[in-house]
């Protein structure tokens, strides 16, 4: 009799790359293609995770051991006859880019590559994060993120050069929460301290999604024809669930036991303030040309600039707030599961080691 894996459909694509596999994001989407692998052992996807020589070491050793994959390294992401040389070699079809938002310039070569190379048919772009398909926005609020729109326009001339073979999916995220909660003044609080900004009240609300969900939306545009064409040159909207600010410090102080301390943040001065560094530094052109280092990995002035995006009203609001628009959720379309905020926050309040008794 056969078994119910091998009932499963075949996949459209199984030759994957991904670019940052052990970074936040990078790692969770290799996580669920391991996990779809041991739950559909007869139809896998086969990973190559690319590094630089300077980290292949180390990104091997950090990766676990599994017959479907492999770790390749390159000096350098920007040498596109070497990137176009690899992606034949292994007849690679999808490329996923989780590479630094801020070193999204190394993409355009990626995207050349992809080309050249002939077999790559979907390209995720390192996207994940507040909703940037509106330009008028970004430019206005968010110019360092400009890069992404450039390259997403860099992706809609390669499908039309290539007759539609090469397609592309954003997959947007909004708050990486899960991930952020537990780290200091990302979403502008502090819970260690019990200390909160409240911006602009603390009743906006907004998109958050867990790691896992991340990779499980990635991973869902691939295990089907139907949803690899569906989201195929498209900005995919996702999350775990829709909150706010009071809603995340209540359940903080239910699981602590304990008050945080909260600070009012006017949204509209945060934003002037991140965006009067940004221009003080240089500006869009300063954003295009920014090197991150690991003592300056963003350019200064953008978690500012995302924090007031992410949390505030008014002009700012919108960018992260796709799920009461109609249709704009994927969530369905994917099959991805509806997650529990009161879980998640337990969770990282255990994390912390500050679970009440």
């Amino acid at each position: 009799m056969a078994s119910s894996s091998d009932k499963t459909p075949s996949l459209p694509v199984t030759k994957i790359m991904i670019l940052g596999a052990t970074g936040n994001v990078g790692s969770a989407i290799l996580t669920a293609f391991q996990s779809h692998n041991t739950h559909n052992p007869h139809h896998p996807f086969h990973i190559t995770v690319l590094t630089r020589t300077t980290s292949h070491a180390k990104t091997a050793a950090q990766l676990p051991p599994s017959s479907n994959l492999q770790v390749l390294a390159i000096d350098t992401y920007t040498n596109t006859p070497t990137l176009t040389t690899l992606l034949q070699q292994h007849n690679i079809e999808v490329l996923i880019s989780t590479i630094a938002t801020f070193s999204t310039n190394d993409q355009e070569h990626l995207i050349s590559a992809c080309v050249a190379s002939g077999t790559v048919t979907r390209f995720f772009p390192s996207e994940f994060g507040l909703d940037t398909s509106d330009r008028g926005k970004v430019e206005t609020y968010l110019p360092f993120a400009i890069l992404k729109q450039e390259n997403v326009d860099l992706l809609r001339r390669a499908s039309l050069s290539t007759n539609g073979k090469l397609t592309w999916t954003a997959i947007i995220t909004g708050a990486f929460f899960d991930w952020a909660l537990t780290i200091p003044g990302l979403f502008a609080m502090h819970i260690p301290d019990m200390t909160a900004g409240v911006i602009d009240g603390g009743d906006i609300k907004y998109e958050a999604t867990n790691m896992a969900q991340i990779g499980r939306a990635v991973v869902a545009c691939l295990t089907s024809q139907s949803r690899f064409d569906e989201t195929a040159n498209q900005y995919v909207n996702i999350n775990s669930f829709t909150t706010t600010q009071n809603e995340v410090i209540a359940l903080i102080e239910k699981y602590t036991g304990r008050s945080m301390t909260r600070s009012p943040i006017s949204a509209k001065e945060l934003s002037e303030s991140a965006l009067a560094t940004i221009e003080r530094d240089g500006g869009i052109e300063a954003c295009r040309a920014y090197q991150p280092t690991p003592e300056m990995p963003y350019v200064p002035g953008s978690t500012e600039g995302i924090m007031a995006c992410l949390f505030g009203g008014g002009a700012l609001g919108g960018m992260n707030q796709y799920s009461m628009r109609e249709n704009g959720l994927w969530n369905d379309r994917l099959g991805l599961p509806r997650e529990d905020i009161e879980e998640t926050v337990k969770s990282a309040v255990e994390r912390l080691g500050m679970l009440k008794a």
